[in-house]
């Protein structure tokens, strides 16, 4: 998003070894980017969750894979900060872009699934879209989906409404990238 101008936060203040502020997210007309698993360039240093563009010595990796331990890990700052913050925007959105969800989070996918199936818009941009995906999306009201075609294009299906058909087509370009798919909109 940096390279396109677009403001947003990830919740990590500062710019060598940012540290989690959970109130980054109070700020408006930015773009709320929420890792509630971590990210692969999180670690704990000291104790502390920071954003590290690399690994440095002695940092323990701070991603919560899927495991029987997920359930407690989440319990921890910052991931039931991020989870509530999650919760708390889901409720009150107008329209989702989801970038390679596959809607597997027994936490976050109920109330995703609640609020598209209610109307509100959903655009899915991923690789590949996978079946479980596919079949929530469908069951939208409202839906864009761009994945990977042959031959470096792009393949798009949409509904515009419940009653609407789905509409599938190719374009030229990888709109499936998150960096081709930011210049078009």
């Amino acid at each position: 998003m940096s390279y396109n101008n677009i403001s947003f936060t990830d919740g990590f203040n500062g710019k060598t070894l940012s540290i989690f502020n959970e109130d980054a997210f109070q700020e408006k007309n930015i773009v709320n980017l929420l890792k509630v698993h971590g990210s692969l360039n999180w670690f704990d240093q000291n104790g502390e969750v920071r954003f590290i563009p690399s690994v440095l010595e002695n940092s323990i990796p701070k991603i919560i894979v899927p495991s029987k331990q997920k359930f407690k890990e989440v319990n921890y700052i910052p991931y039931r900060e991020l989870i509530q913050k999650t919760d708390s925007l889901i409720k009150d959105a107008s329209s989702f872009l989801v970038i390679g969800f596959g809607f597997n989070d027994e936490h976050l996918t109920p109330k995703i699934k609640a609020k598209i199936n209610k109307g509100i818009p959903i655009v899915l941009i991923t690789k590949k879209v996978s079946k479980n995906s596919f079949t929530e999306l469908e069951r939208a009201k409202k839906y864009i989906l761009f994945e990977e075609a042959k031959s470096g294009k792009t393949k798009v299906i949409c509904k515009e409404n419940k009653q609407s058909d789905k509409k599938e087509y190719e374009i030229e370009g990888a709109f499936w990238q998150l960096n081709e798919f930011m210049e078009i909109i």
